[in-house]
């Protein structure tokens, strides 16, 4: 009878809090959501140059548009705390071994990265995921820790490129060039709540991509610091 009367007191403005919270998650949601398609609005105005530069290098265009999505949210003129810049975010020194002039420019932006996208999938044998860890961390950091490495701002990179991927592959017919999907790395433990890979090294749909993405995309790209991010 007192386990009674507790849960008639209590229960009510417990069920309320509940109601609270599951309204406020779902508000920050949608906010989440409605940033994320704005993001590739602006990403999808960029499609035929990151078409034109994928294609160049045998490039699935889908993985371009992803990293230009994570990287700088289609603002060709973004800039990070660490000197990073353009569409892709390449450092000054990274941009000068790819022969890009002015990384404020789409066309070069889009060129260099693609160029050291491919250059990186060859270097770890097709494996998407040591490929992005480099892209973010830095090659020698991949090598040395066999995989991924244990950065919390890689850990959250990779996946969120990921679920990008997922999401511009779907919007268009095929990868570019011709070549066959890319294949995620198999030797990483997939992180929780992230998007997983499929047999076959096919993303799981869209609906793990929405989840994933509760990842605080724009956060992660205001408060990266990557000293690290060297080509070579």
């Amino acid at each position: 009878m007192a386990l009674e009367r507790v849960m008639g007191i209590h229960g009510t403005p417990l069920r309320a809090a509940s109601r609270r919270g599951e309204l406020a998650a779902t508000a920050a949601s949608a906010s989440g959501e409605a940033s994320r398609d704005k993001t590739q609005t602006q990403v999808e105005g960029f499609r035929s140059l990151i078409e034109q530069a994928a294609k160049r290098y045998n490039l699935d265009g889908a993985l371009l548009a992803a990293v230009v999505h994570v990287e700088s949210g289609g603002n060709p003129k973004a800039v990070s705390p660490a000197g990073a810049q353009g569409l892709t975010q390449l450092i000054p020194s990274t941009a000068q071994y790819l022969g890009v002039q002015n990384p404020f420019d789409p066309a070069q932006s889009l060129d260099g990265a693609a160029k050291y996208l491919r250059k990186l999938l060859g270097q770890f044998g097709g494996d998407v995921s040591k490929a992005l860890a480099a892209y973010n961390a830095g090659e020698g950091n991949v090598k040395k820790y066999g995989g991924i490495p244990p950065f919390a701002e890689t850990q959250a990179y990779v996946p969120s490129v990921l679920a990008a991927y997922d999401t511009y592959r779907q919007s268009q017919p095929a990868p570019s060039g011709g070549e066959s999907p890319l294949r995620h790395g198999t030797s990483q433990r997939p992180l929780e709540g992230t998007a997983a890979a499929a047999p076959g090294g096919a993303l799981t749909p869209a609906s793990s991509f929405r989840l994933s993405w509760l990842l605080d995309v724009a956060l992660l790209r205001s408060q990266r610091s990557r000293p690290e991010r060297q080509a070579g």
